[in-house]
């Protein structure tokens, strides 16, 4: 699947690329815009959160006859939608397919017995298309990696394929702590929502808390066992406000991303996701293109997004909270 797609896409001497506005999207659309420029492919690349009628409308008003138009992320369930577009389209995708794809070439785990939803994502699909591409690719995979510890997924399969190749190549390396971005030990627990804690919210009690613990500075800086006694205090936290699960998604090894500007893989998704709401998809792809020039920006925006949002969710479960007996449940 992935050499046909690829031999498709080298046919074409116009690429017209639309994907989806999420972490997996944005490193989707990465992938493909570096891949593209190494093998001298012209290309017009959007960002949508849905395809519906406006979208398919713009693409066809941009692409000439014999262009190429290739969807990612954006699922065969928009198999109707494709059949408006005015040129060959390639399909790169990781959900479960519905009904008959107009697609020149499709790439889709299901279609081979892989869960797309759980083993491998769009951006995980995009990389092994530009494998074929170019075997100068492989730097690509730590997008890849990204674009599957944001939507969730298993390393497994596929996934495991990916992250082979880009520990071996160095892409990608493995540190044990906290599943959480680097920074300001304060701001870090104070207004990260994952994982959400009684100090969410509270720059204050987080001081605090790390007082007690008699730990300071930025989360990336500490020793060994500076990060087990802070994993710990958390884990302590969450025992009595989650689930065995919750601790598992907090405390274990996480992966750092030697090629890309933003190292930490949660930092570098979160910039990415505070990018595709606020609709900066420039800066988001930017980023993907390892622009410095814009690191600082979208650094800031991100810190002020998420900020809003731990202090926005604080609030609600204060002031908008209905407690049961067994659960407590908020309407926001």
């Amino acid at each position: 699947m992935q050499k046909n797609a690829a031999d498709k896409i080298r046919k074409h001497n116009f690429v017209r690329v639309v994907s989806h506005n999420d972490a997996d999207g944005l490193t989707s659309a990465g992938i493909m815009a570096q891949a593209l420029l190494r093998a001298d492919i012209p290309f017009q690349l959007s960002i949508a959160a849905k395809l519906d009628e406006a979208v398919i409308e713009e693409v066809n008003r941009t692409i000439s006859q014999g262009d190429l138009v290739i969807f990612l992320r954006h699922g065969q369930r928009a198999a109707g939608t494709y059949r408006k577009v005015k040129a060959d389209v390639v399909v790169l995708d990781h959900h479960q397919p519905v009904g008959q794809s107009p697609a020149k070439a499709v790439v889709n785990a299901h279609m081979v017995g892989i869960d797309g939803a759980t083993d491998i994502s769009a951006s995980g699909t995009c990389y092994l298309v530009a494998r074929k591409l170019g075997t100068g690719n492989i730097d690509l995979a730590g997008l890849a990696i990204a674009g599957a510890v944001g939507d969730r997924q298993l390393f497994r399969t596929a996934n495991a394929f990916i992250l082979e190749e880009a520990l071996k190549a160095g892409v990608v390396s493995v540190r044990k702590g906290l599943k959480i971005g680097d920074g300001n030990l304060v701001n870090v627990l104070a207004y990260s929502t994952e994982p959400f804690l009684d100090i969410t919210g509270y720059p204050e009690k987080a001081a605090e808390f790390l007082n007690q613990l008699e730990i300071s500075g930025n989360i990336e800086d500490l020793s060994e066992s500076e990060l087990s006694k802070l994993a710990s205090a958390i884990a302590l936290k969450l025992v009595r406000q989650a689930s065995p699960e919750a601790i598992e998604a907090v405390i274990g090894e996480f992966f750092l991303l030697n090629r890309e500007l933003v190292h930490n893989v949660y930092d570098f998704i979160s910039i990415l996701n505070t990018c595709g709401k606020q609709k900066v998809y420039g800066l988001a792809l930017s980023l993907c293109l390892k622009d410095s020039g814009i690191l600082d920006e979208a650094l800031s925006l991100t810190k002020e997004h998420e900020k809003n949002l731990a202090l926005d969710i604080r609030e609600s479960v204060e002031k908008k909270s209905v407690k049961g007996e067994y659960l407590v449940y908020k309407h926001g």
